[in-house]
């Protein structure tokens, strides 16, 4: 069976909301990086567009941005350089 969007939140859902502002900020990033689309888009695409807008005004309180993209030869060049050293069992 397929996993939807749902269900990997749902697992993830207490975790998700004890994120501090930075670990939100890079968890958007690291989506992108993942699925090449903003957390916004992937938001809209299963729970539409009402309740996307709704969420990124949240998000905006708290000073994130759902439609943050990620830049790994620029600003993100840290987080890419972690993520590298991750994947290649070197960290």
């Amino acid at each position: 069976p397929q996993t939807s969007m749902c269900d990997i939140y749902s697992g993830y859902e207490k975790d998700i909301k004890n994120l501090t502002r930075t670990q939100g900020k890079i968890l958007i990033k690291l989506i992108y990086r993942e699925t090449k689309k903003t957390s916004y888009n992937l938001i809209k695409d299963y729970r539409g567009g009402f309740l996307t807008s709704i969420y990124q005004g949240i998000a905006k309180i708290f000073g994130l941005d759902l439609k943050e993209t990620y830049d790994p030869n620029g600003k993100d060049r840290n987080i890419e350089i972690i993520v590298t050293l991750i994947e290649n069992g070197q960290l």
